[in-house]
């Protein structure tokens, strides 16, 4: 493999696992503000 295709191989999967954090990341902060949302809908819901 030339150099160029293996810089360019490289920098895709590098590219390809920084998205998939972020996606991971962006999962667990959305799973969070949901629990946050249930949470305060259930305590809305208690004093309704």
């Amino acid at each position: 493999m030339s150099y160029a295709v293996r810089l360019v191989h490289d920098w895709s999967r590098a590219l390809q696992q920084r998205a998939c954090r972020n996606a991971m990341t962006a999962l667990a902060e959305c799973d969070r503000r949901r629990a946050e949302r249930e949470d305060v809908e259930r305590f809305l819901a208690a004093r309704a």
